[in-house]
């Protein structure tokens, strides 16, 4: 019969191409090496698939051919020599055969002799009847293959004597399954080992004894039954960690756990026995050498007596770890006190390892007051009336370098009363990096921030901190050949900004510039939709009319600056807070010419008031019910509106009132035709409700008026013409006032002639107005 097995280089190299590994009598192929080729033994194994077999039986995996068509694919594509038994054809078919052209194919490349592996050990896998099902055979040099007596219906080229050398077919069963069934019946204790020998060995001192064909990481689920109510012990070998074959680097499971073969094996089995077996513990035996096994065990004097008192005494009911997901699950109907809650370093307004972004255009600030926001972490105490998490904050300051440890370093210092001598967890990176080319670079950064956070906590044992924001100042500086408007190119600096984020485990704050119109930041959609929280830095335009005042510092007058939150995923947004440069002197050059610096100085503390401005600015958001009960409203006082009446002492910018139930007319008539009255009222009192509480509209019974307020999503109103007309008297009808409006009179303040602010942040804002052209400290 022909000897299959020294043609399988060849075909490998022809179906499988180029392997990732060769070594002596041995090929792998893919990433991880899962498929073995022994050119000794003439067979493969797939590991990742669970499949294996010879020659042909790789021909028919990879090009579905077999018998007859496979082994003509290797004579004439491959140029083997293989022999030809089939019977020569007589007549024109010789005669063709002898006309053919010379075969200018090269000699196939003569195969090195190899010395056959030699067969030392078998064990047998039987049936509960004590039929043979398959043998694992122990090869020299060393290897393990699997055979199975041949069947009638085998396809001839996989049988090699009474043989088919491959798994397909197999039945699997445990290792000495008779012996197994007999124990278990017998209530007694069952051990469950890496291989064959142990058990055998084991079992040589009447300890019942099993395990698996294949080895480490194999256990058919159609094993488990076999284990109902039985008493498990399971011992694991000794593994040393794993390596890449290929690199020779350490594995690790994806959740950090080194990857060790034998002791990843007994847990592997203890999860699978777990709810069929009665019970399920787990043995490291004790004194066991690296790489050692229960033979290794045995051989140092261990006793069947010993092994039992092992189990009495250290061995260890197995537990699964509680399911931890990877993505957060949390189900609907958990006790609170179960949920994690949602945490910030600077309460409100900076939320914990998050996102947050920090931009404005040029000369705005932004770097200011980001350093005044990371000192604030690492200073601890409250920030704006804001309780801070104290922590270290690493501030990659890739746009001013040396300047801002020099300059600024010393300018906050002194602007703040405190010495540049104090140790503060604030840690500055002054040399730039390419986060979009270089991921390589990103790893270096990772892996030295780690030791950064790892020295401060060693140099300072008793004020051990955790990281709690990395600082990319700013995002132009550090992703060098960027497309800022590709959205795959942004998508790949999002993922290792959020990859930065999630290795160092803290928060993560960009810093960057406004777009070209001044709506947002620079850039795809997609950045700004990537951060958690967004905070607009920029500056008044005291040009334009009405605007704030400039603040004197000594001898000058500073610009007037603001944050504003545009965007918090988990809060309020719109708060804006006003805030100046003020100048200090951060040192002295070689001439002792004084080096100018700033420090940011907050002007309006107050929350709330500055909530409320920014509704002003940008509108005040309704819902559509309300919004339409507002347009009813302004209707309602374009076509029945009247002059107010000198008792109520309203300012000039209200120029007309409406009776109540002139309102409720409109609102019907154009927005709830086919309403009930019950609901007409509801929608009537609830938008008077929202609208008196926001201070869009106000009333003294019967009239009611809006004061001027923006509403987000309609058209501003004209502005009011002077009134010439004395006030009408309302008719007695009006005086009537309906049940839904007894709401009282609200207090009405000036807020009500309040206006637009005007704000230097671009064209869309302000045009036309050039940010660098203000004095004051730059960014």
């Amino acid at each position: 019969m022909e000897d299959w097995g020294r043609y399988i280089e060849a075909v490998a190299d022809a179906l499988l191409g180029k392997p990732t590994s060769r070594k002596s009598g041995e090929l792998r192929y893919g990433k991880r090496g899962s498929l073995k080729v022994n050119i000794e033994t003439g067979f493969w194994d797939d590991f990742e698939a669970g499949d294996g077999g010879g020659t042909l039986a790789l021909i028919k995996r990879e090009k579905g051919m077999e018998g007859k068509e496979a082994i003509d694919w290797m004579r004439d594509t491959l140029g083997l020599d293989i022999e030809d038994r089939r019977p020569q054809q007589q007549g024109r078919a010789s005669s063709a055969q002898s006309e053919r052209e010379p075969d200018r194919r090269p000699d196939p490349k003569p195969a090195a002799p190899k010395a056959k592996p030699k067969l030392v050990k078998t064990y047998d896998y039987t049936a509960e009847s004590g039929e043979l099902l398959f043998q694992v055979c122990r090869m020299e040099p060393k290897n393990f293959l699997q055979r199975r007596p041949a069947r009638p219906d085998d396809d001839p080229s996989d049988v090699r004597g009474e043989w088919v050398w491959k798994r397909d077919g197999i039945t699997q069963v445990p290792y000495r399954l008779t012996e197994l069934i007999e124990a278990v019946a017998d209530e007694r204790t069952i051990f469950v080992v890496e291989g064959e020998k142990d058990v055998d060995n084991l079992a040589d001192l009447g300890v019942p004894a099993t395990c698996n064909a294949g080895g480490a990481g194999k256990w058919p689920d159609e094993l488990t039954p076999y284990f109902k109510d039985a008493d498990v012990v399971i011992i694991r070998d000794n593994d040393p960690q794993a390596k890449n074959p290929q690199t020779g680097e350490l594995r690790w499971h994806p959740d950090g756990r080194p990857v060790l073969p034998g002791q990843d094996h007994g847990m592997m089995v203890a999860g699978k026995l777990r709810g069929t077996a009665k019970r399920v513990r787990i043995l490291d035996l004790p004194n066991l050498p690296l790489k050692g096994d229960t033979t290794d065990w045995l051989e140092a004097g261990g006793t069947s007596s010993e092994l039992y008192q092992l189990v009495g005494s250290i061995a260890k009911l197995y537990e699964p770890k509680p399911f931890v997901s990877k993505f957060g699950a949390v189900m609907w109907g958990a006790p609170r006190a179960t949920r994690t809650p949602y945490q910030y370093v600077i309460k409100g307004l900076i939320p914990r390892k998050e996102t947050v972004l920090i931009y404005g255009a040029s000369q705005s600030g932004k770097s200011f007051f980001t350093q005044d926001l990371a000192m604030a972490v690492a200073r601890g105490g409250d920030y704006l009336g804001r309780k801070v998490r104290r922590g270290l904050v690493v501030y990659c300051a890739a746009e001013a370098g040396a300047g801002f440890v020099y300059n600024r370093f010393a300018g906050y210092a002194a602007g703040k009363g405190i010495s540049e001598d104090e140790y503060l967890p604030f840690i500055c990176l002054t040399k730039k990096f390419d986060l979009f080319g270089n991921e390589q670079q990103v790893i270096e950064l990772i892996a030295e921030i780690k030791v950064l956070v790892a020295n401060w906590n060693e140099m300072f044992p008793d004020d051990q901190l955790e990281l709690e924001a990395v600082v990319i100042d700013t995002l132009n500086k550090t992703t060098p050949g960027m497309d800022e408007i590709n959205g795959k190119e942004v998508g790949l600096v999002m993922s290792r900004l959020d990859r930065i984020r999630e290795e160092c485990d803290c928060g993560l704050w960009l810093v960057h510039h406004m777009n070209a119109g001044g709506t947002g930041p620079r850039g795809h959609t997609s950045l700004y939709a990537a951060f958690e929280t967004a905070i607009k830095i920029g500056r008044y335009d005291h040009t334009a009319k009405d605007a704030p005042a400039k603040i004197a510092d000594g001898n000058k007058l500073r610009d007037r600056r603001f944050t504003q939150i545009t965007k918090q995923r988990e809060g309020e947004d719109g708060e804006i807070t006003d805030f100046f440069l003020r100048g200090v002197i951060a040192g002295y050059d070689e001439d002792n010419a004084p080096i100018p610096g700033a420090v940011v100085e907050w002007i309006d503390a107050d929350p709330a008031a500055r909530v409320k401005q920014a509704e002003e600015e940008a509108g005040i958001n309704m819902t559509d019910q309300n919004r339409n009960t507002y347009r009813a409203l302004r209707r309602a006082l374009e076509e029945f509106g009247v002059a107010p009446p000198p008792r109520l002492g309203l300012p000039k910018s209200v120029d007309r009132v409406v009776e109540a139930q002139r309102w409720s007319q409109i609102y019907r008539e154009n927005f709830a035709a086919d309403a009930s009255d019950d609901a007409v009222r509801k929608a009537i009192q609830r938008g008077n409700n929202f609208m008196i509480d926001k201070g869009i509209m106000a009333r003294s019974n019967p009239f009611v008026w809006i004061t001027g307020k923006r509403i987000r999503g309609v058209p501003k109103r004209p502005d009011p013409v002077d009134r010439e007309e004395e006030a009408t008297p309302p008719s007695e009808e009006s005086s009537r006032v309906s049940t839904y409006f007894d709401q009282g009179e609200p207090e009405f303040g000036d807020d009500a002639e309040m206006g637009d602010m005007p704000v230097v942040d671009g064209p869309a804002m302000q045009p036309p107005f050039d940010a660098t052209q203000i004095g004051g400290p730059a960014e």
